[in-house]
């Protein structure tokens, strides 16, 4: 069984493309095997006053016109069908671009916060660091004041310790 134009069509799509002498061939083909469509060929013995060889002839031309139709027709349904899946295609894609840049914003959002937060340790690590060190500082004055007491001491307590000396003899 010889494969039809329709056949090709259906099996490569809507990006096949046919020329008048693959309508002719398939005509050719239907005529040579006696697989003409009844219709088509009472229609032709009609129009030609039922002259076999004008009949024929006719005939070539309107199922080459019907072929013609139907593989137009067969290529724009299928093209349809293809920009109909593009479109779903397209929708899909929009509504996977919408959550992802959802996704992106509470990312954005959340990175935020995070170095929001890591300048509020910061602040904290830095205003703690400066009590410490305002703390040293003091601690430091209060060391060195007892340092001059401890001084002041020893040198009474010589002072005391000569004097007891003298006072003793000793």
């Amino acid at each position: 069984m010889q494969i039809t134009l329709i056949d090709k069509i259906r099996e490569a799509g809507s990006s096949f493309t046919f020329t008048e002498e693959d309508l002719f061939d398939q005509v050719a083909g239907e005529v040579a095997s006696n697989s003409r469509k009844d219709g088509l060929w009472t229609k032709a013995l009609s129009e030609s006053g039922m002259n076999e060889d004008k009949a024929k002839a006719l005939y070539i031309k309107l199922r080459v016109d019907q072929l013609h139709a139907e593989a137009i027709g067969l290529l724009e349904k299928l093209r349809a069908e293809e920009h109909s899946k593009l479109l779903n295609l397209l929708d899909e894609a929009k509504k996977d671009r919408i959550i992802a840049a959802e996704e992106l914003s509470k990312a954005t959002q959340l990175r935020i916060e995070f170095d929001e937060q890591k300048i509020q340790n910061i602040e904290e690590l830095k205003s703690k660091t400066d009590e410490f060190d305002r703390e040293l500082h003091y601690l430091k004055e209060k060391l060195e004041m007892a340092d001059g007491k401890i001084l002041e001491l020893i040198k009474e307590n010589k002072l005391l310790q000569s004097n007891l000396s003298i006072v003793t003899g000793k």
